[in-house]
């Protein structure tokens, strides 16, 4: 019997329990509910209109290609050279002649030797892979031929030379060449540093290049050169040589400082054949064949002979008549204006040459005066009748002979143009030479046109008066000047859309009016025509502005890839029409935009150089106006936000690029790529940003946010006596930048991925080292949050956000919702006074007792969090509705949330689940206890 009873009490226990647990569960299950907030509040929608402005109209862009049978010479920029194909001009036109040149700014490969004849490898600073080398030696060996340059030893390692060139007999010392006694004695290279070669080998390679019979002196600054068994000599077919070398005090220096006598071993320069027809001109300077250097002493005629010879071309054919100077003594033309033209030709070699020519370039709006050519030489000076098109024959140029071309050019058509200048050599029949100067024409007028007022400002008025101002500036009277407007934009009227001045004297001007009226918010390019009878014509824009408010600038004009133009950055357009009209800008800025008064912010996503090549460093991104612009807007209180992007496609040192924009500010943008290999997703460049500066702006910036994704480069912030900056978003502790080469630049909170700087006490620049942070295509929904915050500082607003969370979509009569209210200030002032507020429809019942807090004050970036509880205990749909003010907030900033208490659908109410719980309990316990007692009678 005592078993049994053992056995009937666990199983009431047990019955009680789950019965317990059932009903707490049945509870819970209500008030657990998922939380959908704000899922019918009212979200705010563009208000603004979004606007298009193509300026100019037209583009003028034009870009040439040309392509010839010559011999394709690759030029190496792909391996951190200081002297770039910019710091080599003058070089790379002087070997022009002999080949088209191919710069390569990435690694070298098989594919870009394949068809090539000359390599030409400027002193390099940065490693060839193996690959490279073996590509190299693969095309030495197969014919192909190396222009290789070092320089001294501070900006030079051998060890990348020589993995070149020690297989071949040539290694490279780690020294400086210099001379006490023998060295150049120019005002600018005047030191022992610059030691003048004068000594040249006699050995084959030297004699077949003709050094011995055509070069007297050249001046050098640089390393010394030895010869070497070669590694492999069965590469090897003559050589290597020494073709400059030092005298008898010629010393190097070392980086330690010590020196050391060679006693006439020096080698400045060196050569060597190969058994495949290749050959290797090594020269231990790259210095003296930088910028005008080349033209200095016999430097040309060495070049000249030293790269023919790699091109197996002979002294005769490398040594041509040149285009010694090319000038005019004007290059900007009105109707009417002369200028003097004067060429000079020169025969390098001292030998003849027969059948010179050349032919002129004159651009239509010129012509030469009286078809007059005066040419000058040895044997005397006449005149040639000039016949466009027609060459102009020289004959035999006799051995070093110079000849002077001189002849008059004059404005023959008044329109603004622009052309090229120039003059074209030619021996026997074949052109070896070409130089042009840019050459422009204006009609014998000057034009300005503007808006005043300007902008448009709707609230106001909605009429505006286009001045158009026409000055005579030639030393004649122009006649019948008409003014016209031959096309008037849509939803904009004139008065009138013709006017004419009778006559305008020289250094007269007059203005003509025309009223301009329109009722919608637009921007607008207005084209003016003026033709005169007898100084020309001229087409002259103005843009006008109408709007109601001030406008948000986006660049799209600068060659933009797709996903960073309006197409691809919708969301972010969106975004910015909530505060202010949009216009895109396709094509150049146009001055009257970039003013504070007109423009609230000017957006520029990443620019690109009208190439799209990644390997394009010389192409300009901005014009030198559009760079002043930009600067005299942010330092006239302006707010720019600049978007770049990681090293493969952008250009920051490109001409116009970002860094001359923001250089100035101590702003730099590094043409690198950032990397977090513990923070990202699905790749490491894909950056989750979770660290934030700690400085005011970066408090307003990051207001809310917990993280930023992020793929792009980094900058460098330095203040300046008229910019100070502020880091916002910075690297985590495993962030890291590389640069195109990968190198790491930065580490951890090093790396500056977003800054903010105030530019002269008032303007803003937002600078982001990521495009794809704003762009829809990327992670703009991610980061919206914060894309959001960045509008309101560069706006100035001031701005209080509410937050809600803790309130269902649909909850059970009579259960509480605990609605969590979070204000905070979002914008760029302290917001003075701050109450929060809940209104609610009938029925609802509010357990605080009160509506209303007094928050006090918040500081840009703080907040303050305030709990109601509330419920309701009938059945129905209820609004919410919380309100944040500020004394010093126009307006208070308002959000609304429905909630709806339902009856619980097949559930029994809390209270009777108790009531039903213990019934069950009661029956099962009496259930079974009756049992027992019915066992026990019959035992």
């Amino acid at each position: 019997m005592s078993v049994k009873r053992s056995w009937i009490i666990p199983i009431i226990v047990t019955v009680i329990l789950v019965s317990s647990n059932l009903a707490t569960m049945m509870v819970n299950s209500s008030t657990n509910s998922p939380s959908e907030i704000e899922k019918v509040s009212i979200k705010s929608m563009k208000k603004y209109p979004l606007m298009y402005l193509y300026y100019p109209p037209e583009n003028n862009r034009v870009h040439l290609a040309q392509s010839s049978e010559q011999p394709k010479i690759i030029l190496d920029a792909g391996h951190d050279q200081y002297y770039t194909p910019d710091r080599l001009s003058e070089f790379v036109s002087l070997i022009s002649i002999f080949g088209d040149i191919v710069v390569n700014y990435d690694q070298i490969t098989s594919e870009d030797l394949t068809g090539a004849s000359l390599l030409i490898i400027p002193n390099p600073e940065g490693e060839f892979t193996p690959d490279e080398v073996s590509a190299i030696h693969a095309f030495l060996e197969n014919g192909g031929s190396l222009y290789i340059m070092g320089t001294w030893h501070d900006y030079f390692d051998p060890q990348i030379a020589n993995a070149i060139t020690e297989k071949y007999g040539i290694v490279w010392d780690d020294v400086s060449v210099q001379d006490n006694t023998t060295y150049f004695t120019h005002p600018d290279y005047n030191a022992p540093y610059y030691p003048l070669v004068h000594v040249w080998a006699n050995n084959s390679i030297t004699r077949e290049m003709g050094i011995l019979e055509n070069v007297k002196e050249i001046f050098f600054s640089g390393t010394n050169l030895r010869i070497v068994t070669p590694t492999d000599p069965s590469k090897v077919l003559e050589g290597p040589y020494p073709i400059g070398v030092g005298d008898d005090d010629t010393f190097v220096v070392f980086e330690n400082g010590t020196s050391k006598l060679l006693d006439g071993d020096v080698i400045f320069f060196a050569a060597v054949k190969l058994v495949g027809g290749g050959k290797i001109f090594a020269s231990g300077t790259t210095y003296v064949f930088a910028y005008d250097r080349v033209r200095l002493l016999d430097n040309r005629i060495f070049t000249l002979l030293t790269v023919g010879w790699t091109l197996n071309l002979t002294p005769e054919d490398s040594l041509i008549p040149l285009i010694e100077s090319f000038s005019v003594s004007k290059e900007n033309y009105i109707l009417g204006d002369t200028g003097t033209v004067s060429v000079k030709i020169k025969n390098l070699a001292n030998a003849s040459k027969e059948n010179v020519s050349i032919n002129l370039l004159i651009p239509y709006f010129l012509e030469v005066v009286d078809s007059k050519v005066t040419v000058s030489r040895e044997s005397g000076t006449y005149d040639i009748t000039y016949v466009p098109g027609e060459m102009i024959n020289f004959g035999t140029l006799a051995p070093l002979e110079i000849v002077t071309v001189s002849f008059t050019v004059k404005c023959v058509l008044g329109l603004k143009r622009d052309g090229f200048l120039g003059v074209q050599l030619y021996l026997k029949g074949s052109k070896i030479g070409e130089s042009t100067i840019s050459v422009s024409s204006s009609p014998a007028f000057d034009t300005a046109v503007s808006f005043d007022p300007f902008p448009l400002n709707l609230t106001l008025t909605n009429k505006t008066l286009l001045y158009v101002r026409v000055k005579n500036i030639a030393t004649y009277t122009i006649r019948s000047i008409e003014v016209r407007i031959p096309e008037v934009p849509p939803d904009v009227s004139f008065n009138a859309t013709e006017a004419l001045i009778s006559s305008l004297a020289p250094g007269e001007e007059k203005t003509v009016t025309f009223e301009v009226t329109t009722t919608s918010i637009g921007a607008y390019s207005i084209a003016v025509y003026i033709k005169t009878e007898n100084g020309g014509e001229d087409v002259a824009r103005a843009v006008l502005v109408a709007t109601t408010t001030r406008i948000i600038v986006f660049d799209e004009g600068h060659y933009q890839f797709v996903y960073f133009t309006s197409q691809w950055m919708g969301d972010f357009i969106d975004l910015l029409l909530r505060h202010a009209p949009v216009l895109i800008l396709k094509g150049t800025i146009p001055a009257p935009l970039l003013d504070p008064s007109v423009t609230a912010i000017y957006v520029l996503p990443i620019p690109q150089p009208s190439t799209g090549s990644p390997g394009d460093t010389t192409t300009p991104i901005m014009s030198d106006e559009e760079v002043r612009l930009i600067q005299q807007y942010l330092e006239s209180g302006g707010s720019v936000l600049m978007m770049g992007n990681w090293y493969q496609y952008f250009w920051p040192d490109n001409p116009g690029g970002f860094n001359e924009i923001t250089g100035k500010y101590g702003l730099k943008w590094i043409d690198g790529d950032v990397y977090d290999p513990v923070n990202y997703i699905d790749a490491t460049y894909h950056v989750v940003a979770k660290t934030f500066a700690k400085n005011e702006i970066a408090k307003i910036l990051t207001a809310g946010i917990s993280q930023i994704e992020f793929a792009g480069t980094a900058l460098i912030a330095t203040n300046t006596s008229i910019a100070t900056h502020y880091p916002v978003v910075i690297g985590n502790n495993e962030s890291y930048v590389t640069d195109d080469q990968g190198n790491i630049l930065a580490r951890g909170k090093d790396v500056l991925m977003i800054v903010a700087s105030i530019i002269a006490g008032k303007g803003k620049l937002l600078a982001s080292g990521s495009v794809y942070a704003f762009s829809s295509r990327y992670y703009y929904k991610s980061n919206e949050p914060f894309i959001a915050n960045v509008i309101t500082w560069l706006l100035g607003i001031k701005q209080l956000d509410i937050e809600i969370s803790g309130v269902p979509y649909q909850v059970n009569i009579g259960e509480d919702i605990v609605m969590r209210v979070k204000v905070t200030n979002k914008g760029v002032e302290t917001l003075v006074g701050i109450q929060v507020a809940i209104d609610y429809s009938p029925g609802i019942i509010n357990r605080n007792g009160t509506k209303t807090y007094s928050v006090g004050d918040l500081e840009p970036g703080e907040y303050a969090e305030i709990v109601w509880i509330l419920s309701a205990n009938a059945a129905g749909t209820y609004r919410i509705t919380v309100n944040a003010s500020a004394s010093n907030l126009p307006s208070p900033t308002t959000k609304e949330i429905i909630v709806n208490y339902v009856k619980p659908r097949g559930k029994i109410p809390a209270s009777g689940l108790i009531a039903v719980s213990v019934i069950i309990v009661l029956v099962v316990v009496f259930g079974a206890l009756a049992l027992y007692i019915r066992r026990f009678k019959k035992s």
